[in-house]
């Protein structure tokens, strides 16, 4: 299985959501941009400017296109680009989507850090036309918090975690379950 998580924007989340992944799915990481995640995975993640393809992998490429990302993002079996709901977010998604998919029709958009009903519908409004399959993702620390502490959200284990975030638990589910129904 071989995953990219890609968008021309920075801040979108791709590294959090990445990391997590490469943690649940038992995944290489491997990043074209240095950043805190090769650091804490260690001999797990790997920091490439130009990126080999490897087997068995989730690819965490930074904000910006290189010709050295292309052959990856075209033998990948998915490639999610998260957004936000906000103006600019939404420009350089679809920008991503329409780059993606000369190359690679495998696409899922995380409509990330959504505050409400209508942060998913302004998303879902603006991609409409682009034909991608989307899934919500709310406003929360979880993802902040697992890279801090090196601790995935499929690794909570304590009743009051557990309940707390209970709702973008199970959003994540859904996320690990469309993937794997992607990969069979």
């Amino acid at each position: 299985m071989t995953i990219a998580v890609f968008s021309l924007k920075g801040g979108v989340g791709k590294s959090s959501i990445a990391f997590n992944l490469a943690h649940s799915l038992n995944l290489n990481y491997v990043s074209n941009d240095e950043n805190i995640v090769t650091k804490i995975l260690g001999k797990k993640a790997k920091y490439e400017e130009k990126p080999k393809l490897y087997s068995n992998a989730i690819y965490d490429f930074g904000g910006f296109a290189t010709a050295n990302i292309l052959p990856i993002l075209e033998r990948t079996d998915l490639i999610i680009i998260p957004t936000f709901a906000d103006y600019s977010s939404l420009h350089k998604t679809v920008q991503t989507i329409k780059a993606v998919q000369k190359v690679n029709l495998k696409i899922l958009v995380i409509a990330n850090s959504l505050e409400s009903e209508e942060d998913l519908t302004t998303i879902q409004e603006a991609l409409e036309k682009l034909d991608v399959p989307i899934l919500p993702l709310k406003r929360t620390k979880i993802f902040r918090n697992s890279i801090e502490r090196n601790s995935p959200i499929s690794g909570i284990e304590d009743k009051l975690s557990l309940y707390l975030y209970r709702n973008s638990i199970k959003q994540y589910n859904t996320l690990i379950n469309y993937i794997k129904g992607v990969m069979k």
